[in-house]
C-alpha cells in the first residue's frame, strides 16, 4: 500500500506543485551574486552555523573515537576483573 500511495503523491506534486522562481518565496526581487570570499566571510561571522558545526565534528569524532577504541578498553576492563583474555 505505502509504495503505491507514495508513487501516487510523487505524481501530483510533480503534475500541481507550483515551483516559485528562486528568491521568490523569500520576497528577494533583486538577487545578486556574490564573490566567495564574502560569502566565506558572512559563515564564519555567523556564530550559530559556527558552532552547530563544531560540534557536529565533536560528536563525530567521539563517536568514531569509541567505536575504535572501545573493544580495547572493554578488554583491558575484563582483564583487570580476572575474566580470561580473548584469544586473537
Amino acid at each position: 500500500v505505502t509504495p503505491v500511495l507514495g508513487v501516487i503523491s510523487v505524481i501530483l506534486i510533480l503534475l500541481l506543485l507550483h515551483e516559485p522562481p528562486r528568491g521568490e518565496a523569500e520576497g528577494a526581487h533583486h538577487l545578486t551574486n556574490t564573490a566567495w570570499c564574502s560569502d566565506i566571510a558572512y559563515i564564519v561571522r555567523n556564530k550559530s552555523f559556527v558552532t552547530t558545526t563544531f560540534g557536529s565534528t565533536a560528536v563525530a569524532f567521539v563517536a568514531g573515537a569509541l567505536a575504535w577504541f572501545a573493544p580495547l578498553y572493554m578488554g583491558y576492563a575484563m582483564t583487570m576483573e580476572g575474566h580470561p583474555k580473548p584469544d586473537s
